[in-house]
């Protein structure tokens, strides 16, 4: 595999639509209560989170390496932002400035803040999904009372991180 960065040319994919696309149908199953509703809102919802991770991750083009852009796993890429910039997942709050003549004091106007999710809340979260897209183990059978609990206990969490998803999807900036 190459190491060498991507170049400037290199066509932006659209993931923030991709992710929204993904985060409406996890909403939608969740609100079926269809059989199986949760586990389809949790692959969703882990697909929306990977998306918003390579959206980021598109962001550094010049400094990560090619190879990062075949990760899969939010933890691999998210570790590969922080270890380019500690500040990856940070949010920002954007401002511009100007000044009408050079005697005149500076205008500010805030263009809003880029929100991020953190790369430990990801990684948990995406781990946690992923544990509903499994059968239970046999210590996870035994815990749960029935399956109704481990039904329950998906759409809690399916529900916690879609709401953090549509935070991060509703910041005004996304990419600059």
């Amino acid at each position: 595999m190459s190491s060498m960065p991507l170049s400037d040319d290199a066509e932006r994919i659209d993931y923030r639509s991709m992710a929204r696309v993904h985060l409406r149908a996890a909403r939608e199953i969740l609100d079926s209560r269809e059989p199986f509703a949760s586990e389809y809102a949790c692959l969703h919802a882990r697909y929306a989170l990977e998306a918003l991770a390579y959206d980021r991750l598109q962001e550094y083009l010049q400094e990560v390496s090619a190879s990062a852009m075949n990760n899969w796993t939010p933890k691999t890429v998210l570790q590969e932002l922080l270890y380019t910039d500690p500040e990856a997942c940070s949010p920002v709050n954007i401002t511009t400035g100007w000044k009408p003549d050079p005697d005149s004091p500076t205008r500010e106007i805030n263009l809003g803040e880029s929100y991020q999710f953190s790369a430990a809340w990801a990684n948990k979260m995406h781990n946690t999904l992923s544990n509903f897209l499994h059968a239970a183990t046999i210590k996870q059978a035994k815990t749960y009372e029935a399956e109704a609990d481990r039904q329950t206990r998906s759409r809690e969490k399916v529900a916690e991180a879609l709401l953090e998803l549509e935070r991060v999807l509703a910041s005004p900036v996304s990419s600059f």
